[in-house]
């Protein structure tokens, strides 16, 4: 189909779907305006705490595809003045319903009549590529699927989500946050996870990323089961500013 100049190629809404643990599922949606009758692949996206509801504007044109960037169930306000012992129970409420959330938006998009239920790919990025394996595991056991799995910018090991909570605060807070990591939110450690994954997999990392250990970066290669494609790039890690 052609377009007439001036007409948007593109259209894009926001949805909160109702009946998932947490409340809504809420997410944008960004998809080809003439994708009536089409089949379209679909993406969808799971960024850092602070960048779910900017993610679209983020991103590069979405050609034939269907991309969907999911916003966690938190206050973002609310997370912007706790204190890190705040943050943690935050985190700990998110994490047991972000699983339940990302199944109930998985089978809304399969049964959309532009999605091709073949070719439904999800990405994590820097927090999301840590909730990822807890995900794909909870999907899994409840006969969910999707085609393939990007993991960019994620680790294993407690620490690391200790590091994407405190940036570069001190190593006193660091420690502090790596044992309320460990008390509240183990059942999210990537480690536990990871070797029981089923999924083709492309894993990004950078050497230069500052916020994740590259220990944990390189135990999160390591434990991801075959087939994955592991790509290093140079440049510090992707958050909301850059």
């Amino acid at each position: 189909m052609t377009h007439s100049p001036g007409e948007p190629l593109y259209r894009t809404e926001s949805f909160a779907l109702p009946g998932a643990p947490g409340g809504d599922v809420c997410f944008n949606l960004r998809m080809p305006v003439n994708a009536a009758g089409r089949s379209l692949p679909v993406l969808i996206v799971l960024a850092g705490i602070k960048t779910g509801h900017q993610t679209l504007e983020r991103l590069p044109a979405p050609g034939d595809n269907a991309v969907l960037a999911y916003a966690y169930p938190y206050d973002r306000e609310r997370w912007r003045r706790s204190s890190i012992f705040r943050r943690a129970l935050v985190a700990y409420r998110m994490s047991r319903d972000v699983c339940g959330q990302i199944d109930v938006l998985l089978r809304w998009v399969k049964a959309q009549s532009w999605a091709d239920p073949q070719r439904v790919h999800i990405v994590g990025g820097s927090l999301g590529a840590i909730l990822l394996p807890m995900i794909l595991r909870h999907l899994q056991a409840r006969g969910g699927s999707v085609r393939t799995a990007v993991m960019a910018y994620g680790g294993a090991g407690r620490m690391t989500l200790a590091y994407l909570s405190l940036r570069h605060r001190s190593r006193l807070l660091g420690a502090a946050a790596g044992l309320l990591v460990g008390l509240f939110l183990r059942h999210m450690e990537p480690a536990r996870h990871l070797p029981h994954l089923r999924c083709e997999f492309l894993v990004v990392s950078s050497p230069d990323d500052s916020l994740v250990p590259r220990r944990c970066a390189q135990r999160l290669e390591t434990l991801l089961p075959e087939p994955k494609t592991i790509i290093h790039m140079r440049g510090e890690h992707v958050d909301a500013s850059n």
